[in-house]
């Protein structure tokens, strides 16, 4: 999940991020990666590759927001290329992971399922009276 806004507006805060492990080789400039920066320990950053020097083994990214580009890592740091992101949802799951959340989305498949569930049994019911009556009529 996004949780800072380096890459603003292209990834927003709250998103999901899909990334696959891909030969850092293949990155190209304009890239969206996944890395580990060691200076600041095991956070996954994302961010837009700007140079990839394949002889020295490293890559340089830029957040979008940024105004500075960061500091060159090696290609070992990257874990991904980013392929898709869906904003918001990270802020689905957060909220999902909260006591409040839980309740809230039990509550609300619950209704999804039962409400539905109960007009079709209104439905079958009313049909059934109509059969009744029908018949009680023609007696």
């Amino acid at each position: 999940m996004v949780v800072s806004g380096s890459m603003e507006p292209t990834i927003p805060v709250g998103s999901i991020i899909y990334s696959k492990q891909t030969d850092p080789a293949l990155l190209e400039t304009g890239d969206i990666i996944v890395f580990i920066y060691e200076a600041r320990g095991t956070t996954p950053i994302t961010h837009r590759v700007v140079t990839n020097d394949i002889s020295a083994g490293t890559i340089t990214t830029k957040g979008d927001a940024n105004n500075v580009a960061d500091k060159a890592i090696g290609k070992d740091y990257v874990k991904g290329k980013v392929f898709f992101w869906i904003p918001v949802l990270g802020h689905v799951v957060n909220f999902a992971k909260s006591g409040v959340g839980t309740v809230l989305i039990l509550l609300a498949a619950f209704l999804l399922i039962e409400i539905p569930r109960r007009k079709e049994q209104q439905r079958d019911n009313e049909e059934r009276q109509k059969i009744i009556a029908e018949i009680e009529r023609l007696r």
